[in-house]
């Protein structure tokens, strides 16, 4: 399972870099065709040239975009987002929507996202469930319509 925890859990004085192929590569000293991957997901979340950049230098929503990059790079079959877009202004929030959606699908991942916008859940789940006053309800299915 991978977890994007909704404090993005950088190693701050690494780079972002660093940060991402940890995520895949648990070396400090990580393979080139790891870098690869990670240079291309930083492409995907628009941080194209911040590979050197120390990650507590980035503002949040750029530290968020990281954080989600390494959620995405991972090879795990479950992703667990917590409020995945909740720094980000609306365009980059767009964006990276799309993106999940892309890569959950790409990639065949059961995706979980605890989020207080319900459109987001809606736009990427098959099946939405809503918690009100400590009740579970049944949302949306897909299935169903």
């Amino acid at each position: 399972m991978t977890i994007l925890f909704q404090n993005y859990n950088l190693f701050e004085h690494l780079t972002v870099i660093k940060n991402l192929t940890l995520g895949i590569d648990k070396s400090l000293f990580p393979k080139k065709e790891n870098i690869k991957k990670a240079k291309e997901m930083l492409k995907e979340v628009n941080l194209k040239g911040y590979e050197n950049r120390i990650s507590s230098t980035l503002s949040g929503g750029e530290q968020q975009r990281v954080a989600l990059a390494r959620a995405l790079l991972r090879e795990k079959k479950v992703l667990l987002l917590d409020e995945p877009f909740s720094a980000l202004d609306y365009a980059i929030h767009q964006d990276m929507l799309k993106l999940v959606q892309k890569i959950t699908k790409e990639k065949s991942l059961y995706t979980i996202m605890v989020t207080h916008d319900l459109r987001d859940c809606e736009l990427v789940a098959d099946v939405t469930y809503k918690v009100e006053n400590g009740k579970i309800h049944l949302q949306k299915n897909r299935k169903d319509l």
